[in-house]
């Protein structure tokens, strides 16, 4: 079942979650564990956890980084026209 990319109205401001929302997206679009996006990263999986959960927002530069691995433009995470 191919799962939906997270939808963000026009007022809704990028928070920790929902940058976790896209993370865990994009990561289970790809079929990767948080521990192999964590490697990927050159990090420990609590770090993708904590993010993915809201408790913590990535940097600026891990998110360059995370469109990286996805193979996605940077831009999906900052957009909220980003579909």
């Amino acid at each position: 079942m191919k799962k939906k990319n997270p939808k963000r109205s026009s007022k809704e401001k990028l928070t920790p979650t929902l940058w976790g929302l896209w993370i865990k997206h994009y990561r289970a679009e790809k079929g990767m564990t948080a521990e192999q996006l964590a490697e990927k990263l050159g990090l420990n999986s609590a770090s993708v956890y904590h993010w993915e959960c809201g408790r913590a927002s990535p940097t600026i530069h891990h998110l360059v980084e995370i469109a990286k691995v996805f193979k996605v433009e940077p831009q999906r995470f900052f957009d909220k026209k980003a579909s």
